[in-house]
């Protein structure tokens, strides 16, 4: 089933989102698995390298800053 996703899913509005729902009956785990797991290799993503701190004023040390904001990334 593909349906149009709410405006809510969108990141830029100009594009559009689509989701893909699959209900799928006696399947084997393993199927699962490696359908599972093509999806997720072919979803894209992104990824900080480096982080330039000019001034950090704030409790936070510079490389947990770093580091949270690399677990933000989409």
């Amino acid at each position: 089933m593909l349906e149009k996703a709410t405006d809510k899913d969108a990141v830029d509005k100009d594009k559009k989102i689509y989701k893909l729902k699959y209900f799928i009956k006696d399947e084997t785990p393993n199927f699962l698995n490696v359908l599972r797991r093509a999806i997720l290799e072919e979803v894209k993503t992104l990824a900080i390298e480096d982080v330039y701190i000019i001034e950090n004023s704030s409790a936070i040390w510079d490389e947990m800053l770093a580091h949270r904001l690399g677990l933000n990334v989409i």
